[in-house]
Order: C-alpha cells, then sequence, then structure tokens
C-alpha cells in the first residue's frame, strides 16, 4: 500500500502517523493536530525522539546512507523505544 503523502493507522489503541518528513510544513501539520499518540517520520536520517504536546515523534535513523545505520522498535502500549544500530 502507497501511503501520500502520509499514513495512519491505530495500534493498540494508539493512533500512529507515518511520513517521509521531506515537506516540513506538513509534518508540523500533523503534530500540531494532536490527533496522533505517535508521529514517525524520516528523511534526515538523524535519529530523534521527543515530544511536542501530547504526541511523541520519532525518526528511527536510517538503513541507507546513514552512521550509524539505524532502526528503531517502539512498544506502543508502554512507549518504550529501542534504537538498533546495525553494523
Amino acid at each position: 500500500t502507497l501511503h501520500e503523502p502520509f499514513g495512519s493507522l491505530d495500534v493498540a489503541g494508539r493512533t500512529l502517523g507515518f511520513l517521509h518528513g521531506d515537506d516540513p510544513g506538513l509534518l508540523r501539520d500533523l503534530i500540531a493536530s494532536e490527533a496522533f499518540a505517535y508521529v514517525f517520520h524520516g528523511h534526515t536520517h538523524a535519529r530523534r525522539d521527543h515530544r511536542n504536546g501530547p504526541t511523541r515523534i520519532i525518526n528511527p535513523g536510517a538503513l541507507h546512507r546513514a552512521r550509524p545505520r539505524s532502526f528503531a522498535v517502539l512498544e506502543v502500549v508502554s512507549g518504550a523505544l529501542e534504537f538498533v544500530d546495525l553494523l
């Protein structure tokens, strides 16, 4: 499924939004909407985890053109987040 310009899904009673992140206005709008418990984005290849109001914003890093290569694992209910580096 192609989700353009963003997608969303519900997991364990939480609404997650996701987008590439190359449109900063859209990213700001999704965060400002306060409709999502989590917003995931990429584009910068830089890991990020912070909160803006009720929304937690996560960039898992990247698997290509990044050092270190990384991804993230989120336990949705508890909010536990782990960044995993690949060699």
